[in-house]
């Protein structure tokens, strides 16, 4: 992405920020989201778990089941920047919406920062647990230049185990838009959360990527699931520079903090 914004400002001899189009960042609504979630909705469906009404234990349940479909909120503070043309800051609005779908095996979640960012994981169910699929994708715009970055993973990992045993740490080789991006899955512990005055049983799941030379990515990312894999709460700090082979290295940074409002999903 950061390379071709450089060669078409390249291209035409001018670094004239003035010209180039303006950078934008749209909170996307609720009803955009539920609008897009009717649109995909389908016949199809594996089961799926409703929404929590009593105080959950601590203790791990039998899973069989993946998050409801529909459209959940997040309390969230945090935003991304990259310093080309000057530098352009996205910050991410007080409330972000994950939208969970039937897809394939089970679930595809599409996490909406802003219309121009937004993340997509897939979940399925198995006898060991709820498993993140081998694909993805993470789609970034700046300065009206947007990429969709496809992920392709060559195993899947566990995430939510149905025993009382979390798994081995877990190293996926991965491409990411093509090029490499190995994140190491560690299950930290058993943790308790409360959302909307419900004590809910989580994993404390983390996921490191560290490329280590000389045009790097560091990203650090938390999640606590829900027993159907539903993340309860997420963070991550990323840093990373991209060489992009015209005007030298592009940095981008990202931060944020996202807490489940409601077990209940918008429909």
């Amino acid at each position: 992405m950061f390379v071709a914004i450089a060669a078409v400002v390249l291209a035409g001899g001018l670094l004239v920020r003035a010209l180039w189009p303006q950078d934008r960042a749209t909170r996307v609504e609720a009803d955009e989201a539920l609008d897009r979630f009717h649109d995909t909705t389908t016949s199809a469906a594996p089961t799926t778990t409703a929404a929590p009404t009593t105080v959950m234990v601590t203790e791990p349940q039998p899973l069989r089941q993946l998050p409801a479909t529909g459209v959940y909120r997040y309390a969230t503070t945090g935003s991304e920047s990259v310093d080309i043309l000057g530098g352009a800051t996205h910050d991410y609005p007080a409330e972000t919406l994950l939208t969970v779908t039937h897809d394939g095996c089970g679930v595809l979640l599409r996490w909406d920062l802003l219309e121009q960012r937004r993340d997509e994981w897939r979940l399925c169910v198995t006898d060991a647990g709820v498993e993140l699929q081998t694909a993805g994708a993470h789609y970034h715009e700046f300065y009206s230049n947007g990429r969709l970055e496809k992920l392709a993973c060559t195993a899947t990992v566990l995430l939510v185990p149905t025993t009382d045993t979390l798994p081995p740490e877990q190293a996926v080789t991965c491409l990411l838009d093509g090029e490499p991006w190995d994140p190491t899955w560690t299950a930290v512990a058993r943790e308790t959360l409360t959302v909307d005055g419900i004590a809910v049983a989580t994993v404390h799941v983390r996921m490191v990527v560290d490329s280590g030379d000389a045009h790097f990515e560091r990203t650090t990312t938390d999640w606590w699931l829900a027993p159907s894999g539903l993340p309860v709460r997420m963070t991550t700090e990323k840093t990373s520079n991209t060489d992009s082979g015209v005007i030298g290295d592009v940095y981008y940074t990202e931060t944020y903090t996202a807490d489940l409002t409601s077990f209940q999903p918008l429909t």
